[in-house]
């Protein structure tokens, strides 16, 4: 499952910019802790302490280095698409194993770990249920957090999305908490924990991503009225996320974290963990 070379340069060129803008990496730091912190309770309560880990979709290896720190003694590997992105990551942990290649790769290359993570990759892929499948079994357990993009309700506003080389992090497909469940279960695998979450403020309104637009100009009526469109939409997209989490991911999208494995190594009649640290996404 080749990428195709225009969305290879696409992630060639996101890794030069990315290593060469400070406020970028600063957002990718914040953001990887914020992921880690809801994947790694998911990970503790499924099964023991994973000996070895490996990251499809590794990029400059922020997240294996997290793991490294509450794995210490674990064997890391990466893949990722980017020369570039391996590039850093090499820089960054020098006593992992890292290769540039795609989902192919990593059937053909004898990876087998404890733990398989796969962060915001599979939105990314053309057949993301072909690359669930075979994470699966590359790894006893797969940890995966799946961006919830897939809006039911635009506030009115009807949008043609854009994906691949148009949108802005590259993403071919847009789920809703029922569409990623499915993925994975079409994938073969079984959930074994899982939560939704979203990212504090200072990640959603982060100035990498979310720059201040410009003051209106006095007398420009269209761009009074953009400027209190985007207002009414933020403070609607605050106080759901801090008031009301089943409808903020209606409106405005969330964060699916779970851990699963392939069903075929699940015991007949084993019970799941629980989903999620104490809650359950409806």
């Amino acid at each position: 499952m080749a990428m195709s070379e225009e969305l290879t340069s696409f992630y060639e060129e996101w890794a030069a910019h990315r290593a060469a803008d400070a406020l970028l990496l600063d957002y990718v730091r914040k953001a990887d802790e914020w992921k880690w912190f809801h994947l790694e309770p998911l990970v503790r309560a499924t099964g023991p302490v994973p000996q070895s880990v490996l990251e499809f979709g590794c990029g400059s290896a922020e997240m294996l280095e997290l793991v490294s720190r509450a794995f210490p003694g674990a064997a890391l590997a990466g893949i990722d698409i980017a020369q570039g992105m391996i590039a850093m990551a090499r820089r960054r942990l020098p006593q992992a194993r890292f290769e540039a290649g795609d989902i192919g790769h990593l059937a053909q290359g004898g990876f087998h770990s404890d733990l398989v993570l796969a962060v915001d990759i599979l939105e990314h892929l053309e057949d993301p249920v072909r690359c669930a499948r075979a994470l699966g079994t590359a790894g006893d357990r797969v940890a995966l957090k799946i961006p919830l993009e897939r809006r039911s309700i635009r506030l009115g506003l009807s949008r043609k999305p854009r994906i691949g080389t148009e949108h802005m992090s590259g993403h071919l497909h847009f789920w809703s908490l029922a569409d990623s469940r499915r993925l994975l279960r079409d994938a073969g695998l079984e959930i074994l924990a899982e939560t939704c979450a979203d990212p504090p403020e200072s990640i959603r309104y982060h100035p990498a991503i979310f720059p201040a637009p410009p003051a209106p100009r006095a007398g420009d009526l269209i761009g009074f009225l953009r400027a209190a469109h985007r207002a009414f939409e933020v403070g609607l997209e605050r106080w759901t996320c801090m008031h009301q989490s089943a409808m903020h991911r209606h409106l405005f999208g969330s964060s699916h974290f779970v851990v699963a494995r392939h069903a075929e190594t699940v015991r007949v009649g084993a019970s799941a963990a629980p989903v999620g640290p104490g809650r359950s996404p409806r």
